[in-house]
This record gives structure tokens, sequence and C-alpha cells, in this order.
């Protein structure tokens, strides 16, 4: 199943994002795969979230900093270009 997350300016600038290039209505996809239980019941099985697999190049004090990011090729996605 395909769902998406909102989040606020804060966290997107705690991960790194460019201030000047905040959207305040960003809304990132996260897949979801459940194990029915019975008829009107299911587990998580597991999640992806887009939000984990975000790197950026803007501050390195930052998590997932990487020098040369457009060059990743370790399905990282790129979060200021």
């Amino acid at each position: 199943m395909r769902f998406n997350d909102a989040y606020s300016d804060s966290v997107m600038i705690s991960l790194g994002r460019d201030s000047n290039l905040v959207d305040p209505n960003l809304r990132l996809d996260k897949i979801v795969e459940i194990k029915p239980i019975g008829a009107d019941s299911a587990e998580v099985v597991r999640e992806w979230k887009f939000i984990d697999h975000l790197i950026q190049d803007f501050d390195s004090t930052k998590p997932n900093f990487r020098v040369n990011i457009l060059t990743v090729s370790d399905s990282k996605f790129p979060l200021n270009n």
C-alpha cells in the first residue's frame, strides 16, 4: 500500500534542507507491506519511507551529509536538488 506523510519545515531543516527551499506542504511517500489477519485486521510487515533515503550536501552538521551527491548510486535521493 502506498501512503504519504507530511513533514514540517523544522523537521526538513533538521535533516539538512536548505531553508530557502522549504515547502510547507511537503509530503513524502512511504510504502507499507501488510499481512492480513482475519477479515478485519492486518499486521505491518515492513515500511519503506522516502525520508529515510534522503542525502544532502547543504549542511555538514546535519544527517546524511555527502559530498558530490549527484554521483551517489546507493538508492539515496538529493534533498536540495
